[in-house]
């Protein structure tokens, strides 16, 4: 956590996380792009009802893509809620404030861990890790505790 006291780092950090939030969804920038593709679609129809050339057949078109437009906005929004776009300064502000945990307390521990994990399950055979950033699971099997380097030198 000493790496946090350097304010170059956490200018550095915030900006990598700010762009690293763009990278997680998939789906967004496909959605964004069928959306601008869907408004090209209407401007073209508008241009040529505009001209004169309104048919029954092109008024329909406009009809159905301004439904799929809408449909498109929706999903677009339904992803956002899901993966809400944070600022820079949001990120520096979350990160300014890590400076203020101590680590070497009980309670703070705690709150580093809180910070990024929901819940862990252990089972007989393994454990399943929950983090609350993006609801991902990671499950580490037994076998893998037993190996990790983390036993032999004792305890953390």
């Amino acid at each position: 956590m000493e790496f946090l006291k350097d304010d170059g780092v956490i200018e550095r950090l915030s900006e990598k996380l700010f762009e690293l939030q763009y990278t997680e969804s998939t789906l967004l920038p496909k959605l964004q792009e069928q959306c601008k593709q869907k408004e090209k679609e209407i401007e073209n129809i508008v241009n040529a009802v505009q001209k004169g050339y309104a048919t029954e057949i092109l008024l329909k078109r406009l009809s159905a893509l301004e439904t799929e437009q809408k449909e498109i906005t929706d999903a677009i929004a339904k992803e956002q809620l899901k993966t809400p776009i944070f600022t820079q300064d949001h990120f520096k502000m979350a990160l300014y404030n890590f400076r203020k945990i101590d680590i070497s307390t009980q309670n703070g521990k705690r709150k580093i861990i809180d910070t990024f994990i929901n819940s862990i399950y252990l089972y007989d055979d393994y454990m399943k890790i929950v983090y609350n950033a993006n609801g991902k699971e990671e499950i580490v099997s037994l076998e893998e505790l037993e190996s990790s380097t983390l036993f032999s030198n004792g305890a953390p």
